[in-house]
């Protein structure tokens, strides 16, 4: 195969924005394939908006109007951070940066008219009760 010399990745330490906006599109094409039943996300357009926000980025996408058009639940389930968290390929940033990043992404979705449930650190079947009492509680 040749390979193009002018190829640059969309990563986000080196092209932050060309990589959200990827991140953007993806998300966008993964929301448009979900059928009207209810569907949980790990990630939403508004993580796309708060991470922006953190690396103090401007996108080219209108996504406040992305988000607005979205059919999201007002709920929003917000996991909290573990105390075990280490640097890895995928996660890059300090724990003291993830922790800033956790704070910026709630106050994102707040600020977004979200109602942002934090669910306490516990055992995963623990979290899953939470979540199922407050799924009830929605109904």
């Amino acid at each position: 195969a040749i390979e193009d010399p002018n190829y640059s990745p969309k990563l986000p330490q080196t092209n932050y924005v060309e990589f959200e906006e990827t991140v953007i599109q993806k998300q966008l094409e993964k929301e448009g394939n979900l059928s009207d039943t209810r569907h949980f996300l790990d990630r939403s357009l508004v993580d796309c908006l708060g991470m922006s926000i953190f690396h103090g980025k401007q996108l080219k996408s209108d996504i406040i109007r992305l988000i607005k058009e979205a059919k999201y639940s007002s709920k929003v389930f917000l996991l909290s951070p573990l105390d075990s968290y280490e640097t890895d390929e995928q996660r890059k940033e300090t724990k003291e940066e993830m922790l800033r990043m956790h704070n910026v992404l709630r106050e994102t979705y707040i600020s977004q008219g979200f109602n942002v449930i934090e669910i306490p650190m516990m055992s995963p079947e623990e979290r899953l009760e939470y979540i199922l009492k407050e799924l009830k509680d929605l109904n």
